[in-house]
C-alpha cells in the first residue's frame, strides 16, 4: 500500500499532478516527501525566530507593529525559501518514470489547478 503524500498540494494540486502521484513508486514518494519535510522543518525554523523576533519588539510599540514584522518574516520566507522547495518538488515528479513516459518536464508542469 502506498503511503498518503497529503502534502502534494491537496486539494489544489493538477490534474497531472494527480495522475503522477497515482502513479509514483514507494521509492519516489519516500523521496518527495523528504522534500517536504525539509520544508516542514525550515517553517519551524521560521516560527522559532519569529518567536523571538516578537519578543524583542518593545510592548509599548503595540501589538500591530509585532504583527506585522511577522507578517514581514512570512513573506520573505514564502518568497525566498518556498519556491525552492517547490522547484525540487517539481524536479522529482517529473523524473519519475511516469511523467518521463507522458513527457512532462519541470517547465510544462502545473503543480497547481484553481478551476
Amino acid at each position: 500500500m502506498k503511503p498518503s503524500l497529503l502534502l502534494c498540494w491537496y486539494p489544489f494540486r493538477s490534474k497531472e499532478v494527480k495522475e503522477i502521484h497515482a502513479n509514483l513508486t514507494l521509492e519516489e514518494i519516500y523521496r518527495l516527501e523528504g522534500i517536504f519535510a525539509n520544508g516542514a522543518l525550515s517553517v519551524f525554523i521560521l516560527i522559532t525566530v519569529l518567536y523571538f523576533i516578537l519578543n524583542l519588539v518593545p510592548p509599548h510599540w503595540g501589538f500591530s507593529v509585532q504583527i506585522s514584522i511577522g507578517y514581514l518574516f512570512v513573506l520573505i520566507f514564502s518568497l525566498f525559501a518556498k519556491a525552492p522547495i517547490r522547484k525540487k518538488a517539481k524536479k522529482l515528479l517529473c523524473d519519475s518514470a511516469y511523467a518521463k513516459e507522458k513527457g512532462y518536464t519541470p517547465e510544462n508542469l502545473r503543480l497547481y489547478s484553481f478551476g
